[in-house]
């Protein structure tokens, strides 16, 4: 049988299967399909029983259930968790397993992501004659906002674009993370549309300051406030990935403004600040040039290379910042 993906297990379920092999290496993931089928087991009033697969591992348990099932007409369900994929002996056991397995017994086997060659593999295949391989793959960076957009919705929030893109640069496309948030979220916020200005202080936690108050300090040119704030952050372990991405947002809004007000035209909507940090970005606009918001912005592209660990020469994070916060409060 050909592997299934992810999404395509819940039509699987309830074909008269009496295997499924979840591989990845995706918790959240995993956990999903897994809860899945435990679902169904419930509705048909299987007895489960779930086994962590770890080194001296006693099998007999396993074995046990499987044959007083058998004997007492009970159905049975069992989940074994590996943390990797199966070792030789383990291989072997399960391949016992595959023998007993009948339409009164239910085995949810739990990997690491397993390759073709696997799946192909001679103790593989008698289970697999009974029941599907599921591949559960990591989201790749232009499946993650479609995934925590829909996730989103299900609990009711509908993300602007710009909350969408701070959550996914947030959590750096860790589904369990973003999850996390979305929950957070869903108690602190009123369900409906959501934009930045409601997201923003719902992760900032009971942080006193925001990356938005040190941005407005720098914008209406007060390197002071705006130095002590940097510091009252980073003593509460705000975290750098959401510093940088802020400061990138604000600084593609500052350069739309200034080319605007160049070019004499009204600004987009989407580029407009809020009546409340309106006069910092029009005293920003005052003192920037061109050329002034190019450095800021080559700037914060560090701040976002050093938050994520791909910034080649390992550069302090908050050296750059305040290296920004002073170019921009000048």
């Amino acid at each position: 049988m050909n592997p299934l993906r992810a999404e395509q297990l819940a039509k699987a379920i309830g074909q008269q299967h009496c295997f499924y092999w979840l591989s990845g290496e995706e918790p959240l993931l995993m956990d999903e399909s897994r809860s899945l089928i435990r679902s169904y087991w419930r509705q048909q009033g299987l007895q489960a029983y779930a086994y962590s697969v770890e080194n001296n591992f006693d099998w007999q348990p396993v074995f046990d259930h499987l044959q007083a099932g058998s004997l007492f007409d009970d159905q049975i369900g069992l989940e074994l968790r590996f943390a990797k994929l199966p070792g030789t002996k383990e291989q072997g056991m399960l391949s016992r397993l595959a023998s007993l397995l009948d339409s009164s017994h239910q085995l949810i086997l739990l990997t690491g992501q397993a390759k073709k060659s696997q799946l192909d593999a001679k103790w593989a295949k008698p289970l697999l004659a009974k029941g599907p391989a599921v591949q559960i793959w990591p989201l790749d960076s232009k499946q993650f906002p479609n995934w925590l957009k829909q996730r989103a919705s299900q609990l009711g929030m509908q993300l602007d674009p710009q909350a969408l893109d701070f959550l996914v640069q947030s959590t750096a496309g860790n589904p369990l993370a973003a999850q996390q948030e979305l929950q957070k979220l869903q108690l602190l916020l009123p369900s409906g549309r959501i934009g930045i200005q409601e997201l923003l202080p719902a992760v900032s936690d009971n942080s006193k300051y925001s990356p938005q108050d040190m941005m407005d300090a720098a914008l209406m040119g007060d390197l002071w406030q705006a130095l002590r704030i940097s510091q009252a952050l980073e003593s509460e372990g705000f975290a750098s990935v959401l510093w940088a991405w802020t400061i990138n947002q604000d600084l593609l809004c500052l350069q739309h403004l200034w080319q605007c007000q160049k070019e004499r035209q009204p600004p987009k909507p989407a580029f407009k600040p809020n009546f409340k940090r309106e006069a910092a970005f029009n005293r920003a606009l005052q003192r920037v040039n061109g050329k002034l918001i190019s450095q800021l912005q080559q700037l914060a592209a560090r701040m976002d290379r050093i938050s994520k660990g791909s910034d080649p020469e390992r550069g302090d994070f908050m050296l750059v910042c305040w290296q920004l916060l002073k170019l921009l409060a000048r």
